[in-house]
């Protein structure tokens, strides 16, 4: 009777330790994303990121998102993108740039790499000089931009040990709340408007988006001038347009 009792008290410890050893294995194993999230917030990845496509969508956008353009109307020291253009008479306009959200995105991810790179360079750095174990990989990243944001995913494979608790993780992604979203979508039907009519009417747009100022200016030789500004970010978004132009001298 003794040994039976002895025999139940052993079983019950051991159950009682598989279930402590399982028990601890569930914390660690369920705690270490938020461990890593932590841990990245800690070192201010996010901030960095943030700053760093704040300044570039204010740049890119008085250009209309294209680096470069070559193709542009000069207008109070500043150049304007044609976005729709024709020289044909009664003629509507060419879409110059179909694909104006992708073509952003595209323009977006070329200029904001560099820093993107340092901004993870630094958070690195700043764990380690916190007393972590960090081992880092390549980053690579890709960017959408979507209604009310720009959702950013990185890939790095990076280990981040503290003591007895590590962790790793591949993919780490954040959002930055913007309004670009919106102004790339009235920018385009704006062009679309200009290719089936030749002109646009903003103040529709205007209030549907409160948050949306729209400039439109006739200028001489017919070719209009475009800003989209988003309000409350302060985003400018510049482009010009030529379309249905007529003989000079002819009167609408």
């Amino acid at each position: 009777m003794i040994k039976k009792e002895k025999r139940g008290q052993v079983t019950l410890f051991i159950i009682l330790g598989l279930l402590l050893v399982v028990s601890i294995f569930l914390v660690l194993y369920y705690s270490k994303p938020e461990f890593m999230q932590r841990t990245f917030k800690g070192a201010n990845l996010e901030d960095c990121l943030k700053i760093s496509l704040d300044k570039k969508i204010k740049e890119l956008s008085l250009s209309a998102g294209l680096l470069n353009p070559k193709f542009v109307y000069p207008y109070k020291g500043e150049n304007y993108t044609y976005l729709c253009y024709t020289e044909e008479y009664y003629k509507p306009c060419v879409n110059q740039e179909p694909f104006l959200k992708e073509a952003f995105e595209s323009s977006l991810k070329k200029v904001i790499k560099d820093d993107f790179e340092k901004c993870y360079e630094k958070s690195i750095n700043d764990l380690k000089k916190r007393g972590f174990d960090v081992e880092s990989g390549e980053i690579k990243f890709n960017l959408d931009i979507e209604p009310g944001e720009v959702r950013i995913i990185l890939e790095a494979p990076t280990t981040i040990k503290q003591g007895e608790i590590s962790s790793t993780k591949k993919k780490y992604s954040s959002r930055y709340k913007t309004n670009l979203y919106d102004v790339l979508m009235i920018a385009t039907s704006l062009i679309q408007f200009e290719t089936y009519y030749g002109d646009s009417e903003q103040m529709q747009q205007m209030f549907f988006y409160p948050h949306i100022k729209i400039l439109k200016e006739r200028r001489d030789d017919q070719t209009k001038v475009y800003s989209v500004i988003e309000k409350n970010e302060n985003i400018r978004f510049n482009f010009a347009v030529k379309s249905y132009p007529w003989p000079e001298g002819r009167l609408i």
